[in-house]
């Protein structure tokens, strides 16, 4: 009977890695899996790490997003050793996989002035302090 490859934890993570790359060039699942020759459905299981990428489909990826191929397994690795804490919060590469996360990121990036910017955070954070339990 033939194996049937499964999904590992690396796949989930160069799957991040993909995800990330791919809106901040501001491309849909569509386009980018068009220019690869695949669906949209294929495109969003290799982001979520639901199936595993060949090396050729990852080389094509990597050419349409204009980044050498380390750049997915070195940030993949990155997120190993950063996604090793015991917590019920996530780690930072495990919150970049949630929507929230991401619109969070792409409206502040769009704040022009430094000052805003840094009111932002201090509102985040005195949120995120009188959330913790006393």
């Amino acid at each position: 009977m033939p194996r049937v490859a499964v999904a590992s934890q690396m796949d989930v993570e160069i799957g991040t890695q993909i995800r990330i790359a791919r809106r901040e060039r501001g491309l849909s699942q569509t386009k980018l899996g068009t220019a690869v020759g695949i669906t949209f459905q294929q495109m969003q299981k290799y982001e979520k790490g639901a199936n595993r990428i060949s090396v050729t489909r990852l080389y094509r990826i990597a050419e349409q997003l204009g980044l050498p191929l380390s750049y997915f397994v070195e940030g993949a690795k990155a997120q190993r050793r950063h996604g090793a804490a015991v917590s019920d919060v996530l780690t930072p590469a495990a919150l970049l996989r949630t929507s929230d996360a991401l619109k969070l990121i792409t409206a502040f990036n769009k704040i022009q002035s430094s000052s805003v910017r840094k009111r932002c955070v201090l509102l985040v954070q005195a949120i995120a302090d009188e959330a913790e339990p006393d």
